[in-house]
């Protein structure tokens, strides 16, 4: 069976990133002690719900690390959700330095990250986590502008908003932009006028070509595995926009993944 000498100098450092509140992971393992018998230890780590990482130490008894796991016992995680890194650090001089990579990966509700035999994953490999994301309702004459989180990926899937018009004239021409934050990446021009006084309703997905406007709903088709990196916006750019047009929020469908 494969295991690891640990000394009294070796720390267990559980890091995560995470996006789901209310959620709490308990580390388990076992030692094989020097006089043969064996140790059972358990450790709670809680991820905090910012996307950022956080890490938690434990000093481990000296002996034959033999196996860990780490699974949720409170709130209900997905896979694309939760990521966990599993190493094992040796103090050395006051500073931990790093000694070995045991186990990384998305920890869900059915499913465990386990050393040996467990699994190195990137954290954007594999699917993702898919989620309906409300946008930022903006203030009248403002466009819409969503921008992904920090240490974030997405995949556009859909969106969908309303734009309601004023009686200004002339017509106003919506199209939709994704760019870096600074520099524009894409720009889908849009073949559907809006006359002043209406209320039309923008349709955004993975059409595979650009559907006729139907009723009040105009479409925009978008290339199929559209990916966003953190900070990278998806907005609108609407000509003759008036001051008394307003935007509903956006309601968007992504397929997100940490980004550690």
């Amino acid at each position: 069976m494969h295991s690891l000498e640990v000394t009294g100098e070796d720390l267990l450092v559980v890091s995560s990133w995470n996006i789901l509140s209310g959620l709490v992971l308990s580390v388990n393992g076992r030692i094989l002690g020097p006089g043969g018998q064996i140790w059972d230890f358990q450790f709670q780590h809680t991820p905090v719900a910012t996307r950022l990482g956080t890490a938690s130490t434990f000093t481990l008894s000296p002996g034959r690390l033999l196996n860990l796991s780490v699974y949720s016992i409170a709130g209900v995680a997905r896979r694309g959700q939760c990521y966990v890194r599993l190493r094992l650090q040796h103090r050395k001089f006051g500073t931990p330095a790093l000694m070995v990579m045991l186990a990384q990966g998305y920890v869900t509700s059915d499913g465990s990250l386990l050393w040996p035999g467990g699994s190195y994953h990137d954290s954007v490999a594999g699917r993702g986590f898919l989620c309906s994301v409300t946008g930022t309702d903006p203030a009248a004459g403002v466009e819409v502008i969503e921008a992904v989180p920090t240490n974030a990926r997405w995949r556009l899937r859909t969106l969908r908003a309303s734009l309601v018009t004023d009686v200004t004239a002339p017509a106003r021409t919506v199209n939709l932009i994704v760019d870096d934050g600074t520099t524009t990446l894409l720009n889908f021009p849009g073949v559907t006028t809006q006359a002043a006084s209406l209320t039309r309703t923008y349709n955004v997905a993975e059409y595979g070509f650009q559907p006729t406007a139907v009723g009040t709903d105009i479409f925009f088709y978008i290339p199929f595995n559209l990916y966003l990196f953190q900070g990278w916006r998806i907005r609108t750019s609407t000509t003759a926009l008036a001051a008394g047009d307003n935007w509903g929020a956006p309601q968007m469908e992504v397929e997100e993944w940490i980004e550690e």
